[in-house]
């Protein structure tokens, strides 16, 4: 592996920094109404306190009509393809420039783009994917076939760095993450996989009954295509193999809770474990080391489905890889096999799997490939060091308010306050890009070979997480990519908070929005995170990143009955009929939720120094802060993805997070005189005081 001096490595840095960037031109205004907030959004024919999702966005939720073929439309969701399509366009402007004006990083990045030419990649058909299909047809028994999985799930899988589904191909996962016993040092960490579909409800809950014979025949649709034998009687086992396996997986319930799923192992351990799968062989197919750090999810399910594996015919293992391998790699692939990836992403997986177009589909797999060099790229080009400033002092306005609120908290003992002080300040906050980027040295990329430069990619950046296994944690590494816009993220292993750049614009923030607004919206999901060191997921996890208790237990049980509550408010919440929300299941979400409110609205009372607010088109600077929040999580849904998103848990419906945290900030009923006749009201004994 190549290594680079510091000092070479930081001079590569600098030169794509955004101190020499590009910087598009600044807007003077706001991007939305005169001062951060589009009031044309609201129906005021609604009451606050009964509604205040609708108040705020009613009027554009009425009069916004979802395409045929189209799941969601949010602002979230246009920051990403606005993203995307940013970086698209500069990929683009390097492909047509002048080499001789590009670094090596650009360089790669054009060369990568290039590749994608459609009609090299239309001319090659399914050529490129065959090699992948003959490895799996000749693995002659269950070690070849295990040592093909960690093949496949190690150096063949390309990790994604978007929060798209990564299809359960093979029966168990593999990555390389910080310990969670000794956060020092990494460990191998195998989880159960297996599930094409998103989770487990969808091959159990006859509701989704429907929607599992659609998958069965796109299955059947896609073997077809790649040359499988006997397509559809193998769709049909390999669904009946994956419900099995559903059976045996654990719930959603389950996985959200941090100490159920992380366990230390042996390789032996784990063999006695899980003895139907030759673990050896999976391991060098994977390139494990086999004396590293091992730990799995949820030993009781990592067992089960070995023993489904040990029984299941090898034709039916091959025919689900076979499938996996094809749907995996799709976009690489030729425009008949894109499009019946598409068509099974549109239909089976609305809104979760698939980007809109076919172009943004290749700018998402050059991101995933070479994700530092496109970070590099973008933060030159569009991140300003003001934006940077701002963000990083509000986060720290917020870290100080959440500081206060356990120096002054009510229920917690005196040695609890200190350990919850301690953990608070030593917490660690970026913003906008990581200090380092891989340059990628030793990667190689032509200019016609978009599948190999994807499955190459994927490998040189696997052996580079392998490698990490021979030292100590890298706290300078970001689990996030600053080109995405995605929520920013609380890690507890590392007690420290990174807030990507893409991230850091309308409606999230605004640097020419009134502060109220900021506060309201982007405040309030880096508030979210900071709150997440002292609820979840961090309450698990102590000041070290250490996984075990830290609080004292009487402060413990406290904070489990606070959080019992808010889990009974979020369960009666009822989005779809027969359909609840799962407050188990989203506990991680909503209590920093509530607290992340609480810790923006103070940290936005600090900023004003002791001055009062100016009142904004009739409008307080509490009410401008709550409707910022209101803004930023207008969505719509299709009826399928919200059901498919609360059946499997996986977030709160974007109207809930505002009618959920809301009504537990008291701030919130002076703001809009909520009262107790409103549908939200809540009296104040019935309040979530966490903090």
């Amino acid at each position: 592996m190549f290594q680079r001096s510091a000092a070479i490595l930081s001079l590569l840095f600098v030169l794509n920094s955004p101190a020499v960037a590009q910087a598009p031109a600044p807007r003077s205004a706001p991007m939305h109404g005169a001062w951060g907030i589009d009031l044309s959004d609201q129906d005021r024919a609604v009451r606050p306190g009964d509604d205040f999702a609708m108040y705020q966005n009613g009027g554009w939720f009425r009069r916004t009509e979802l395409k045929p073929g189209q799941a969601v439309s949010a602002y979230w969701r246009d920051v990403r393809v606005e993203g995307t399509t940013r970086i698209d366009d500069m990929m683009a402007t390097l492909d047509n420039g002048s080499a001789a004006n590009q670094d090596r990083v650009e360089a790669l990045l054009a060369a990568f783009h290039r590749s994608a030419d459609e009609q090299v990649v239309n001319g090659k058909g399914l050529a490129p994917l065959r090699p992948a299909l003959d490895a799996i047809r000749s693995a002659k028994d269950k070690r070849q076939f295990a040592r093909l999985m960690g093949a496949i799930e190690g150096p063949g899988t390309l990790r994604y760095v978007q929060s798209r589904l990564i299809p359960g191909r093979s029966f168990y996962g593999v990555n390389i993450v910080q310990d969670q016993i000794d956060p020092a040092h990494y460990a191998i960490y195998i989880n159960q996989a297996g599930l094409i579909l998103p989770g487990r409800e969808y091959y159990l809950d006859p509701a989704f009954k429907d929607l599992k014979a659609t998958y069965q025949a796109a299955m059947a649709k896609m073997l077809r295509h790649i040359g499988w034998a006997d397509p559809d009687r193998k769709a049909e086992q390999v669904v009946a193999l994956e419900t099995r396996i559903a059976t045996a997986s654990s719930t959603h319930e389950e996985l959200r809770n941090s100490a159920n799923t992380y366990h230390r192992v042996t390789l032996a351990q784990l063999r006695r474990q899980a003895p139907g799968v030759d673990w050896q062989a999976f391991f060098r197919g994977a390139e494990l080391p086999s004396d590293a750090r091992i730990a799995v999810d949820v030993p009781q399910a990592i067992g089960g489905i070995a023993k489904i594996y040990a029984k299941a015919p090898l034709d039916v293992l091959q025919a689900k890889e076979a499938f996996g391998a094809a749907i995996v790699n799709a976009v690489r692939l030729d425009a008949p096999t894109y499009q019946i990836y598409k068509d099974f992403a549109d239909t089976v997986l609305p809104g979760i799997l698939a980007s809109p177009t076919y172009k943004l589909e290749i700018t998402n797999l050059i991101e995933d490939s070479v994700g530092d060099a496109i970070s590099a790229a973008y933060v030159k080009r569009y991140f300003s060091p003001e934006v940077k400033t701002k963000v990083l002092a509000m986060s720290l306005l917020m870290k100080d308010a959440l500081d206060r609120r356990v120096l002054h908290s009510s229920w917690l003992s005196p040695e609890g306050k200190s350990l919850a002080h301690a953990k608070v300040s030593a917490m660690e906050i970026s913003v906008g890009y990581p200090v380092r980027l891989d340059d990628y040295r030793g990667l190689v990329i032509k200019d016609d070979d978009l599948f190999g430069n994807a499955s190459r990619a994927a490998a040189y950046r696997w052996r580079k997480q392998v490698a990490l296994l021979k030292g100590p944690v890298d706290r300078s590494k970001w689990s996030l990519v600053p080109f995405y816009a995605q929520i920013p993220a609380y890690t507890p292993t590392t007690n420290s908070l990174i807030i990507p750049a893409a991230m850091l614009v309308p409606p999230f923030f605004d640097i020419n929005a009134d502060d109220a607004v900021n506060y309201g919206a982007i405040g309030t999901i880096i508030g979210s995170q900071i709150a997440g060191a002292v609820t979840m997921p961090g309450i698990d996890y102590d000041g070290s990143g250490r996984l075990g208790p830290w609080l004292p237990a009487a402060d413990r049980a406290h904070f489990d009955s606070a959080r019992k509550k808010i889990s009974a408010l979020y369960s009666r919440e009822e989005p779809l009929p027969g359909l609840r929300l799962k407050g188990d299941v989203l506990i991680n979400e909503s209590m920093p939720d509530i607290l992340g409110t609480q810790i923006a609205l103070d940290a936005y009372h600090a900023s004003l120094n002791g001055a009062d607010a100016p009142v904004l088109d009739g409008l307080t600077g509490d009410q401008r802060f709550f409707l910022g929040r209101a803004q930023s999580w207008r969505a719509k849904f299709s009826p399928t993805v919200l059901r498919n998103q609360i059946a499997t848990g996986s977030n709160t419906p974007p109207y809930f997070r505002l009618n959920g945290p809301l009504p537990n900030v008291d701030e919130w009923y002076g703001a809009f005189g909520v009262q107790p006749s409103d549908k939200l009201y809540l009296p104040p004994e019935e309040r979530v005081r966490i903090w």
